[in-house]
C-alpha cells in the first residue's frame, strides 16, 4: 500500500475514535435540545444553532447544560455565541438572532461596527435595549 493511502487510513481511524469519544457529549446535548427547532452539526466539535427569540431562552439552555456539567468556556461577544466545554469536545451554542422586528421575538442582532478587516461586529438588543455580555452570561 502506498504511504499516502496508509496515512489517510490512519487519519480516518483517528477521526473514528474522535467521533466515538464525543458520544457522551452528544447524548447530553440531545437531552437538552431534543426537538426539531434546533440544528445540530457534528464536525470536530458539536455545533448547536436555533432561531432565538429571547435572551432568557439562551440563558435557560446554559443552565440546562450546566446541570449536565457542560460549562461556559468563553463567550464571543463580537459574534454573540458561547463556546461550552463538554467532557470530550467543545460545544458551540450559536443562537441565530433575528435581524428584523418579527412578532414574538424580543431580541434582535444589530451590526454596530466593522473591524479593521471588514468583518461585522454585532450586538443583541432585547426589547429595544442592548444586552451586554455580562447580562448574557449571568
Amino acid at each position: 500500500m502506498h504511504e499516502l493511502i496508509a496515512n489517510k487510513i490512519k487519519d480516518a481511524e483517528k477521526m473514528i475514535e474522535h467521533y466515538k469519544s464525543m458520544e457522551e457529549d452528544l447524548l447530553d446535548v440531545l437531552s437538552v435540545v431534543s426537538d426539531d427547532t434546533y440544528s445540530i452539526y457534528i464536525g470536530t466539535d458539536i455545533h448547536i444553532s436555533w432561531q432565538a427569540k429571547s435572551i432568557d431562552e439562551a440563558k435557560e439552555l446554559l443552565k440546562l447544560f450546566a446541570k449536565k456539567g457542560i460549562m461556559i468556556y468563553t463567550f464571543f461577544k463580537e459574534d454573540v455565541y458561547w463556546l461550552l466545554k463538554g467532557k470530550a469536545v467543545y460545544i458551540y451554542l450559536c443562537p441565530m438572532w433575528n435581524s428584523t422586528n418579527e412578532e414574538g421575538f424580543t431580541c434582535r442582532k444589530v451590526q454596530v461596527d466593522t473591524r479593521l478587516v471588514p468583518i461585522p461586529v454585532y450586538k443583541v438588543f432585547c426589547d429595544g435595549k442592548e444586552v451586554t455580555p455580562d447580562e448574557m452570561n449571568s
